[in-house]
């Protein structure tokens, strides 16, 4: 990622939006188990939608903690500091 980018990413909410429901689908959604798992009924379309309410949160979360480190940072965030805050993505 190019600075350009993301100072770009860090100043504009719909970009992480964005960011956050492409990286929860193409990295978590598409994923085989829980495609089996859903076509098998193990996990119903209510269930499944609040999981990926869930994971979007969780990947929103984790965008806005990145967009908000410093390109020259010397050491990396804690864990903490980029793990889901199970909140919700504003509107």
């Amino acid at each position: 990622m190019s600075p350009e980018q993301l100072a770009e990413l860090k100043d504009n909410a719909t970009l992480q939006k964005r960011l956050a429901k492409r990286m929860a689908r193409d990295c978590f959604r598409n994923a085989p188990k829980l495609e089996e798992m859903h076509a098998m009924h193990q996990i119903d379309d209510n269930e499944m939608k609040g999981l990926m309410i869930d994971v979007v949160d969780c990947c929103y979360d984790f965008i806005v903690d990145l967009a908000a480190l410093t390109v020259r940072r010397s050491s990396p965030p804690s864990r903490s500091a980029m793990s889901c805050r199970n909140g919700t993505i504003p509107s």
